[in-house]
């Protein structure tokens, strides 16, 4: 049940399927590996209420814990889910169920991103109400679960931004719906207001370096660009050039100097150089067809920076491309079958072993555990592309993930 790919590419059906998984079948695969063991459940936490402040801001009591202050190393992802909820999986004993816990007590919302800073042990969801205004900020402790503080201050809506590794700034979106020309900087610590940044309107995905020193922004405009902004100044430092089309999602180097993203009107992705502007060229897909009017959404490269992985789009095409960028221009090498059609997003584990691919936004569509060494499924999560993960180590909060698929090299 793999793709029938041609020149060359390596098929990756999924794994064998294993107790716990979609049994009867499992993961389809052509030889390949065998599936995890069990998801095996742990215990939810209950959410307790909070006081009203003002200007939109609420603080919250919150969970009680089950934040892993474990003595022993463990490696989680956390995984926020439309109805409210964060799950937890435990990547080192096949991606088991650990805990479930609420950011919010709506049963229905639109999550927009999420990000987390081990320096603070603090943990970020941004997510718009169904109906109606208020974009909120979510923070929340890693060690006890616990609902910090949560904002609507910023704007009708948000978008999917990113902390700084020191815990110190949010860069928030003013989201792809809305036309306004800004971005927020918000203190990650209090959520007060720091500054906004003046942008084309539609801000959207928002990513920061590995360093922290840097941030990069793209909108929903037809401005068709990525900015760079220093995090120290918050100034706009640098502009590429006008891609192919609208920017959708990106990925960066740990230098910052190369930038892969998916582009509306490419059925591949584009990339460019950050530190000239200039676009260096377009990737295109190939041994697959565009199928519908939607373009690819959703892509990253291994933190190892040696390749790239970008999702499909169209019904039918449940397959992630894979490319080697060793070497410029981008070379195709693998094609992944996964479980979706209409693939939205994928990000990686820290060490690259795993890549995340959710299914489309909103259908509730599992999300598949890819093994990069294999190109094989070989578990899946709940429907959340909203997710990165955490690492806990005698009680403290050791590493994080990022909900973007960057370069760590």
């Amino acid at each position: 049940a793999g793709f029938a790919g041609g020149g060359g590419f390596a098929n990756a059906g999924g794994s064998t399927g294993s107790a716990g998984f979609a049994g009867g079948g499992g993961f389809a695969n052509a030889g390949g590996s065998t599936g995890r063991g069990g998801l095996t459940g742990g215990g939810g936490t209950t959410g307790a209420g909070g006081s009203s402040g003002s200007g939109g801001f609420t603080s919250m009591g919150g969970n009680t814990g089950g934040g892993g202050t474990t003595g022993d190393s463990v490696r989680f992802v956390y995984a926020a889910q439309d109805d409210g909820t964060i799950h937890v999986y435990d990547i080192n004993s096949g991606h088991a169920p650990v805990r479930t816990f609420r950011f919010t007590s709506s049963t229905k919302v639109d999550v927009r991103g999420a990000a987390a800073a081990a320096s603070t042990h603090r943990f970020y969801v941004m997510f718009n109400p169904v109906t109606g205004n208020g974009g909120h900020l979510v923070c929340l402790d890693l060690l006890t679960d616990k609902i910090l503080w949560d904002n609507t201050s910023y704007g009708p809506r948000v978008d999917r931004g990113d902390v700084t590794p020191d815990g110190s700034k949010v860069y928030l979106p003013s989201s792809e719906e809305e036309q306004l020309p800004y971005e927020s900087v918000v203190n990650a610590v209090t959520g007060a207001l720091i500054a906004k940044i003046t942008m084309p309107p539609m801000t959207h995905d928002t990513a920061c370096s590995v360093d922290g020193k840097r941030v990069f922004m793209e909108n929903k405009s037809t401005d068709d660009r990525i900015r760079t902004v220093d995090t120290a100044t918050n100034a706009v430092i640098a502009t590429t050039d006008a891609f192919g089309g609208i920017v959708q999602p990106f990925s960066v180097t740990a230098s910052g100097d190369l930038a892969v993203a998916n582009v509306e009107g490419v059925y591949g992705f584009q990339y460019a150089d950050l530190s000239t502007g200039k676009i260096l060229g377009t990737a295109l897909f190939t041994g697959t067809t565009l199928n519908g009017a939607n373009w690819p959404h959703g892509i990253g490269m291994l933190p190892n920076e040696t390749e790239v992985w970008a999702g499909d789009r169209g019904a039918g095409n449940h397959y992630v491309h894979v490319f080697d960028i060793t070497s410029l221009p981008p070379t195709q090498t693998h094609v992944v079958t996964i479980s979706n059609d209409n693939p939205h997003w994928l990000t990686f584990s820290i060490d690259g072993r795993f890549c995340y691919v959710a299914g489309y936004k909103g259908l509730n569509n599992p999300t598949d555990v890819v093994d990069t060494t294999t190109y094989k499924r070989v578990a899946t999560l709940g429907p959340s592309e909203d997710l990165l993960e955490v690492d806990i180590s005698n009680g403290a909060v050791s590493a994080v993930g990022d909900q973007f698929g960057i370069g760590r090299k």
